[in-house]
């Protein structure tokens, strides 16, 4: 009878997700750190008799998960659950199950930045997996840090650990998201580095150096010199540039300063090549913002590197990591017709044409005389150049008669000067 009772409790459990929380769980009278309404509740804690369900419980989930993508999520809510208990344990004074806590965390954030690495190198878009884990991961720091001041000095340790583990989660994340998501992150991960420092949280440089490390105990026994005082700036943190840019069109360029805050870039240096090696670079500018715009004509489309170094009164950082950008030089070619064909008075065809760095067009029809547009059924200026075709019902009253001295031009709606038309005449005929 007992083995069945106890059958049933496993059986609820691992399928409600519930059990004995509620009676098992709870404060001991210690102070109450405050809770942070981003971690999920802690449910059953790590002191409890019946924890082991618990894990058998996460077991089971993690097992049927499938897809590096879903287990990468997996392994971060997992995480997220251990960083609860650790804040449980803490309250409750029991620092030795916290800590051991606090390296499941580890573990179990290291499982989902893994899985996340498997799933880009299977051709999965990662951004949104990598935005969610740079954004989760920041929040964890922030808890722990708030947690710092409230533990022993021999449970401090343990949390500077947890927090380089989750410091490189973010930095290494951030690299994957683009764009706005990416700026906010930036800005996230600024707001959070002086609260590290005003801690005295010792973090090994992650950007430009491929992520921080996890530094094992020296054999000694004694720390490394820490530099004192302020130093030269970290390497910048370039933003991701635009795939392209049309040639003589601006661009901008822009990097970040994760620096101490007294060790902060006075000046910047931004170098550009048409070679990655850098092998003969242009400096494109030299000042104290930390970013830049300008504009590129080359005579033909040229993949362009950019890359920045920091500096202030100590010296200056290493260059940082290389970005590109392909500069294109906006054409128009006409496809079809192009010569040769007939085409008869009143029927439907299509104008193709292909062009690259082109927004908006004009099309029209060279008559001999004149360019007229392709009538009321095709706009004639204002079209959707990316579309590459417009399908032209040849009315049988246009302004011409019909004949084989017929081309067709497109021009680019914001330059003139970039236009295209048929090689050769065409014929309109009667039906």
């Amino acid at each position: 009878m007992q083995k069945i009772f106890f059958s049933i409790l496993i059986l609820s459990f691992l399928i409600v997700g519930t059990g004995p929380v509620g009676i098992l769980s709870g404060s001991y009278g210690v102070k109450v750190l405050a809770q942070n309404n981003d971690l999920p509740s802690p449910g059953l804690t790590p002191d409890s008799p019946f924890y082991f369900l618990k894990s058998w419980k996460e077991s089971i989930q993690t097992f049927f998960t499938f897809g590096a993508e879903n287990k990468a999520k997996q392994f971060l809510h997992l995480a997220e659950v251990r960083l609860a208990e650790y804040q449980k344990m803490i309250e409750k004074g029991k620092t030795e199950i916290a800590e051991k806590t606090l390296e499941k965390y580890e573990k179990q954030l290291n499982h989902a930045l893994e899985k996340a690495e498997e799933a880009k190198e299977g051709g999965k878009d990662v951004e949104e997996l990598a935005a969610l884990i740079a954004e989760k991961t920041l929040k964890h720091q922030e808890v722990l840090v708030e947690i710092f001041d409230k533990v022993p000095e021999q449970a401090k340790t343990a949390i500077q650990k947890a927090i380089e583990a989750s410091k490189k989660g973010s930095e290494e994340a951030v690299k994957a998201v683009s764009g706005t998501k990416k700026d906010e992150l930036f800005q996230e991960i600024e707001r959070i580095e002086p609260k590290l420092e005003e801690k005295g949280i010792k973090i090994s440089d992650g950007f430009g150096g491929g992520g921080p490390e996890i530094l094992e105990e020296p054999e000694s026994k004694e720390l490394p010199p820490q530099p004192l005082g302020p130093t030269k700036p970290k390497n910048p943190m370039m933003s991701d540039l635009d795939t392209s840019a049309i040639a003589g069109m601006p661009f901008t360029i822009s990097w970040h300063d994760f620096s101490p805050a007294d060790s902060k870039a006075t000046s910047y240096l931004l170098g550009r090549d048409t070679n990655s090696s850098f092998s003969d670079p242009v400096t494109v500018y030299s000042g104290p913002l930390n970013s830049f715009t300008g504009t590129l004509s080359p005579s033909v489309s040229t993949l362009y590197y950019f890359k920045a170094k920091a500096c202030n009164n100590y010296g200056c950082s290493s260059w940082g990591k290389v970005v590109d950008m392909q500069v294109i030089i906006p054409s128009i070619t006409v496809n079809s017709p192009n010569g040769g064909e007939k085409w008869v008075s009143g029927e439907t065809y299509d104008v193709t044409w292909t062009s690259v760095g082109v927004d908006k067009i004009t099309l029209r029809v060279n008559y001999g005389s004149g360019y007229l547009g392709l009538g009321a059924t095709i706009p004639s200026t204002g079209a959707d150049a990316t579309l590459g075709k417009f399908t032209w019902q040849i009315a049988p009253n246009l302004p011409y008669v019909p004949g084989d001295n017929l081309k067709i031009k497109i021009t680019d709606d914001s330059n003139s000067t970039i236009y295209d038309e048929s090689d050769n005449f065409f014929s309109i005929v009667e039906p």
